[in-house]
């Protein structure tokens, strides 16, 4: 897939936050600039030739209150909002903003309306765990050892609690929540199954997901549920009984955290593992598409479908809230289609696991301000 962002333009109405000595500083900072100005011009000219031991001075001020004062008013700045929305094995051409007709995605074909869309955006890898450690960390995922799938079946002398996104790299929740964010993971994590690897360690102040590459989206059925498909919410288990449907759980957890930090800067990463197999739609989004005689192309349209109205359920929810001008979304998949989920890749070549385009070239959007 390719990836949308919502560039954002900085509110014209947002306050700006001055440290309060800040405005007695600003007429004496203004006249020294004035000044320096003048006498730097006039010191290109050999009539003033006693300007020379004076501009040295007023420039080393000028510095030294510049270097002083701008990062005031940049702290005091509203700091925008990110919501990085990763999809799962979905294929190149099942969006409309790419040419998709099959599908109903309003809402993130108006991300990209709205924003910068990229036809030619890449993974760093051609399947999820490894292709989500390079975009959580920002850094090639072969430069620490995480180039694959995780693996029930570990080399001789490695063991289960050695697999994982080494904890020596830091995330982008660990540099966001440093520098004031709160920071949230939403969704899939498949970061690793052991408690050193668990969200809440790796820079993030909340977790509403699941460990492991993917599960049902329903509750499922039976007494004991594997470790890689429990529900948490931060470390609370939730019940398979409290399951709708996954997407929209994910999606009312979102709204949450948007309501409950609408008063200071956030960082959500939600990670739907939608449109990823089993393939489970609603009965009503499933129905929206009976003209297509594909069971599990119609499966795969309704789920894409669904995921597509809970985005647009989150950019209403940023506008009811004042927060949308002051916040970027980046849409994003984490590899191409896959071959058993009935998303189509168009005219790329290859799928999900190979180094063709078709595994690694993603559909990406960006919305937002353009901050400058």
């Amino acid at each position: 897939m390719a990836l949308v962002q919502r560039t954002i333009k900085l509110k014209k109405t947002a306050k700006t936050n001055f440290c309060p000595y800040f405005y007695g500083f600003v007429p004496l900072i203004g006249c020294i600039f004035g000044v320096n100005f003048v006498l730097c011009h006039l010191v290109n000219k050999p009539v003033i030739m006693i300007q020379n031991r004076w501009t040295k001075y007023i420039r080393s001020l000028v510095l030294g209150l510049s270097v002083l004062f701008f990062p005031l008013l940049v702290i005091g700045q509203n700091r925008p909002n990110i919501i990085v929305i990763l999809s799962d094995d979905g294929g190149y051409e099942d969006f409309g903003c790419y040419g998709g007709t099959d599908v109903h995605t309003p809402h993130i074909d108006h991300l990209a309306q709205q924003g910068v869309l990229f036809r030619s955006a890449y993974a760093t890898a051609s399947v999820c765990a490894p292709s989500r450690a390079g975009l959580l960390t920002g850094r090639y995922q072969q430069r620490f050892g995480f180039e694959h799938n995780i693996s029930k079946l570990p080399a001789e002398g490695v063991k289960m609690e050695d697999i994982g996104m080494d904890v020596s790299v830091k995330t982008i929740g660990d540099q966001l929540r440093y520098n004031g964010y709160k920071t949230i993971a939403i969704g899939k994590w498949h970061q690793g199954d052991y408690e050193p690897y668990f969200p809440l360690n790796r820079g993030f102040d909340h977790f509403f997901g699941f460990i492991g590459g993917h599960r049902s989206y329903f509750g499922i059925e039976r007494q004991k549920v594997n470790d890689e498909y429990v529900l948490y919410d931060d470390r609370k288990v939730v019940s398979e009984r409290e399951i709708t449907y996954l997407t929209e759980d994910l999606t009312n957890k979102a709204l949450g955290y948007i309501d409950r930090y609408k008063s200071e800067p956030f960082f959500i990463y939600l990670s739907y593992n939608a449109v990823h197999t089993p393939m489970e739609a609603t009965y009503r989004s499933y129905q929206k598409y009976a003209h297509v005689t594909d069971t599990l192309r119609r499966t795969y349209l309704a789920m894409l479908d669904d995921m597509d109205t809970g985005i647009g359920r989150i950019v209403d929810r940023l506008k009811q809230q004042g927060l949308y001008e002051n916040t970027m979304i980046f849409f994003l998949n984490d590899n191409g289609a896959a071959t058993n989920n009935g998303a189509d890749n168009g005219i790329l070549r290859g799928l999900k696991g190979s180094k063709w385009e078709g595994g690694i070239v993603s559909a990406r959007r960006t919305t937002g301000q353009l901050i400058s």
